[in-house]
């Protein structure tokens, strides 16, 4: 038996602590390979759950934005609901009857020989003859003149610039009332007026209120 102080016993011990340390060495290299063959399976399902998680983000994502188009479709129906009563309620305002519905401008007689414009005197709906189709008198070669007047005084003024209706008063949104002179016969009615759309206007004279007369005409463009 050598003794533990002997260069062979040395030897020994150091071959054998060589030994254990590539043991040790081995088992080190052993257990990261295992360690990589544990880790390595889970990578996949790591994999997985991230995806997962992405995945359930963008739905919440999703959801709020299906959210957010909800309550803009419905601030949209708000505001047109508001629009409408708005518009309900200025339609139905006193004074926008007759801004909605203007008498004014120049309208064509229905056999397109005569123009009227309609305007405002002295605060009230007013037409007088603005255009002659034929504006002289065959007869007398002069332009036409009020020649059937009940009052001789007045058989000298021309027709163009002669006020057939004044003093008119609104009786209703698109309705109004009033004096109509007929220079064709030289009388004096009670006329009205009503507008059926945007571009025709119905005229009626009445005799005593039982003979009446009516005619369209139509907006002069």
């Amino acid at each position: 038996m050598s003794d533990a102080g002997s260069p062979g016993h040395l030897a020994e011990r150091d071959g054998f602590d060589s030994c254990l340390i590539q043991q040790r060495e081995g088992d080190i290299l052993q257990g990261r390979s295992e360690m990589a063959v544990v880790i390595s399976p889970h990578f996949p399902a790591f994999l997985i759950w991230t995806v997962s998680i992405l995945f359930r983000y963008m739905d919440t994502v999703h959801i709020g934005m299906e959210h957010v188009m909800q309550a803009n479709r419905a601030l949209g129906n708000v505001f047109r609901i508001v629009a409408v009563l708005g518009l309900i309620a200025v339609m139905s305002f006193p004074g926008h009857s007759q801004e909605g519905a203007p008498l004014e401008g120049e309208w064509l007689t229905k056999d397109g020989t005569t123009k009227v414009r309609f305007d405002r005197c002295e605060g009230s709906p007013c037409g007088r003859i603005v255009w002659l189709r034929e504006p002289i008198d065959p007869a007398t070669r002069q332009p036409w003149r009020d020649s059937k007047n009940e009052n001789a005084a007045l058989r000298d003024r021309p027709l163009i610039g002669l006020l057939l209706m004044a003093k008119l008063t609104q009786d209703g949104p698109t309705a109004w009332s009033g004096a109509l002179y007929n220079p064709q016969d030289g009388r004096t009615y009670r006329g009205s007026l009503k507008r059926l759309d945007a571009n025709r206007l119905e005229l009626s004279g009445c005799v005593l209120a039982i003979i009446c007369k009516s005619e369209t005409w139509t907006r002069s463009r």
